[in-house]
């Protein structure tokens, strides 16, 4: 695995996808966080849903965003993770993607190649079926504690 500080990695820190007109609400770091990973790293959103990043309270801290809608698949069909990628300009293994569902998310990121973070809000196991992320963290300030380490 890379080390942190030559990392790029698309993110989806939002609680929920959103139809376009509902309004979605970053957990309560998420933006002070992103701002700071934006001056170190390539910061691409990836969302199942179709909310445009633009238009919620975390416009202007990514430095694109994809969506399924615009791609035309869906986590965890590799072809959004692929399109990810090639936005940021680097390989599977110097790309770090975060996520909240172990399936879509981190299964999905780590068959494509791509390090993996679990951002484990409630607590839950992870399935005893899948493996593990590389790292699982209860919230994003969790893990950029981990990659400044």
């Amino acid at each position: 695995m890379d080390t942190a500080t030559t990392r790029r990695w698309p993110s989806r820190p939002w609680k929920c996808s959103s139809p376009p007109g509902r309004r979605v609400e970053p957990y309560p770091e998420v933006a002070e966080v992103l701002a700071r990973w934006r001056e170190r790293y390539r910061l691409i959103a990836v969302s199942n849903g179709n909310a445009d990043v633009e238009r919620t309270p975390l416009r202007g801290l990514f430095h694109d965003a994809l969506n399924a809608a615009a791609v035309g698949a869906m986590r965890p069909d590799p072809a959004l993770f692929r399109a990810a990628i090639d936005r940021a300009g680097v390989g599977p293994a110097a790309a770090l993607h975060v996520g909240d569902d172990p399936v879509n998310d981190v299964a999905a990121a780590r068959a494509f190649g791509l390090g993996t973070a679990w951002v484990n809000r409630s607590g839950r196991a992870f399935p005893a079926v899948l493996p593990p992320a590389d790292v699982e963290v209860p919230d994003l300030c969790a893990l950029a504690a981990w990659l400044d380490g």
